[in-house]
């Protein structure tokens, strides 16, 4: 009986090892899957923004959760760059809000996108 048990605890263990090793092994490729989209995103963000004469960069910094945005309102301009989206005039932040949800739907693949109050130009 004390057998039968312990055959069962090292099966137990035998799981919850393969399970962690499982879960390492998902998270790493999410990682890599989470860079890959951010770099997709970040390229077609640049592509939308140069159909109006400007780029821009979208940094994902995933260690502070936080999305960073650099846009550079005339591409042909460096000192036009600005880290402050609040300092870009209301179109262009607008301009800037709209490109950034249409690279993020583009490359997440979502099925389907509702936006309201579409006033950018």
């Amino acid at each position: 009986d004390i057998a039968s048990k312990l055959n069962a605890i090292k099966k137990v263990k035998a799981n919850v090892e393969v399970l962690i090793a499982d879960l390492r092994d998902r998270k790493n490729r999410w990682k890599i899957f989470r860079k890959h989209i951010g770099r997709l995103t970040n390229d077609t963000f640049d592509e939308i923004l140069n159909k109006k004469g400007s780029c821009g960069e979208i940094e994902f910094d995933h260690q502070t959760t936080r999305l960073n945005i650099v846009v550079q309102k005339d591409n042909t301009n460096d000192m036009s760059q600005t880290k402050d989206v609040k300092a870009l005039s209301g179109g262009e932040r607008s301009f800037t809000t709209l490109s950034l949800l249409l690279a993020l739907g583009e490359n997440l693949e979502t099925p389907f996108r509702v936006m309201d109050e579409f006033d950018v130009f």
